[in-house]
């Protein structure tokens, strides 16, 4: 199989660690090649001209890898969005909602720096943010604003709000007034 067909292979299946791994072997192999080419030690012009073509082989690999590991940062997206605030233990082993849950159990596991998860329609996403100053609101409604990343489920929050007595109130981040 052809070395940006590979490449490319790893790339649509989302295989972060083996496109990573495989990018490194292509550079150390682009390396050896260059080393043999600035230091002339291939002999016959075409020799020279095989190699030349397999460093230009190299190369769109590498630009593919890159692009590749640029689509995997970009995969952060800005989103706003409003659902219940859970914490991700109760939540995971027995599928724990509400503020009744929050205000004992839910508010102690925040309180000891369990992850926060907000519920959006079914389906949990996790705060990745400090969870101590979220631990009196375990249960009610929040909206966050901030950076998504729906491959791993994951929200990086530069704002939360809390709607508390019909009111909201920013919890974390700055209000924007």
């Amino acid at each position: 199989m052809g070395y940006v067909k590979t490449a490319v292979i790893l790339a649509r299946r989302h295989d972060r660690e083996r496109l990573l791994s495989f990018v490194v072997r292509l550079i150390n192999y682009y390396n050896v090649i260059r080393s043999l080419v600035v230091n002339d030690y291939l002999g016959s012009f075409l020799e020279l001209r095989m190699n030349r073509k397999r460093l230009s082989g190299v190369m769109a690999i590498l630009v593919v890898g890159v692009m590749s590991v640029s689509t995997f940062a970009a995969a952060a997206k800005r989103i706003t969005v409003t659902g219940q605030l859970l914490d991700m233990k109760c939540y995971s082993a027995f599928g724990a909602t509400g503020r009744a849950h929050g205000k004992t159990c839910g508010k102690k596991c925040l309180e000891s720096g369990i992850p926060a998860g907000i519920l959006i329609h079914g389906q949990a996403w996790t705060l990745a943010t400090n969870s101590r100053p979220l631990a009196p609101y375990v249960g009610l409604t929040i909206e966050v604003m901030g950076k998504a990343n729906a491959h791993d489920h994951v929200l990086i929050p530069s704002m939360i709000k809390v709607k508390d007595h019909g009111h909201w109130k920013t919890i974390v981040g700055r209000s924007k007034m």
